[in-house]
């Protein structure tokens, strides 16, 4: 194989990377709205309080809430095309990856608990090819295959946030029961994934289901890897959480206050709700975002 084909892409740094992009992409699609508003503002009212001010101010907040949601719709699979591509060209040049064409690209978590890495809930992505006895996983990192016959249960995941995923409960013989996760990264955005892996479930279903052809394994890869990884669980709070998020919390309040106090004795409402919803939306996310990288950057479980 190449050196492209054989380099690891999917990696800590890759996925910090793509998380710190995305951060900031949120934070300018929070604010974008409130600053264009605030400079559009004396071209449409001569005084920012007639009818064209409080127009302007309404239509501010609403592309806000249009804009974040857009965002975070599209930038949770920030990257996504650049990892497909270099897969199908790493996989190309290995012989077991015949079916690769027709297998789901996916995104493969070594749990069924939903955990980060870098801010990603996916520890390797890679092709899942539905072999005619077995799940092959061609991936960034590993390789894998798991017989239909040691696979117990498959359902889909209820979590608090994010998407939902493929949970498949297996074993191996004289081994306690295991589990893991997939989700489809087919998509461009959040509702497209969330869709595919739904029908990833039903397609996991149908298969698991079916007779097994054969009684021998056609590749042999190994089992599914087991672990966290060095993962975090999604709701589980790093050091210094409380004390970010208590001094964020002031300095947004402060700041709005001080906001509030010069603008509202001059009648300058319009100015003061754009003022403050852009230091309070966009303080926000911009926490949200610390709160993030304290996570990633927390000390790793073995």
């Amino acid at each position: 194989m190449t050196d492209d084909a054989t380099r690891q892409v999917f990696d800590a740094a890759f996925r910090a990377r793509n998380r710190l992009v995305a951060s900031g992409l949120m934070v300018l699609a929070s604010i974008a709205p409130f600053a264009l508003a605030l400079l559009a503002l004396p071209y449409v009212s001569a005084n920012g309080r007639d009818g064209p001010a409080w127009a302007l101010t309404v239509a501010a907040f609403v592309a806000v809430g249009a804009l974040t949601r857009v965002a975070q719709d599209r930038l949770a699979l920030l990257g996504n095309g650049r990892l497909l591509r270099h897969l199908r060209a790493k996989l190309a040049e290995c012989p077991e990856t015949q079916a690769a064409e027709s297998a789901v690209f996916v995104g493969f978590s070594p749990s069924d608990e939903l955990l980060t890495w870098e801010g990603d809930t996916d520890l390797d992505v890679g092709f899942l090819c539905l072999g005619k006895s077995e799940l092959i996983f061609l991936g960034d990192r590993f390789k894998w295959s798991l017989q239909r016959e040691y696979i117990d249960r498959i359902a889909l995941s209820a979590v608090p946030v994010g998407l939902r995923r493929v949970v498949i409960y297996w074993h191996a013989p004289r081994e306690p029961a295991r589990a893991l996760s997939l989700e489809s990264r087919e998509a461009k955005s959040l509702r497209a994934a969330e869709r595919n892996t739904e029908a990833l479930y039903q397609r996991l279903l149908h298969w698991v289901a079916e007779p097994s052809a054969e009684t021998q394994s056609t590749a042999r890869f190994g089992y599914p890897p087991t672990g966290r990884y060095g993962g975090h669980r999604v709701e589980e709070l790093a050091r210094g959480s409380c004390a970010v998020t208590l001094s964020m919390a002031t300095i947004i309040v402060l700041t709005v206050w001080y906001i509030a106090s010069s603008l509202l004795p001059e009648a300058l409402y319009c100015h003061a709700l754009l003022w403050s919803g852009f230091v309070f939306v966009g303080g926000a996310v911009l926490t949200r975002a610390l709160l993030q990288y304290l996570q990633y950057a927390s000390p790793r479980r073995p």
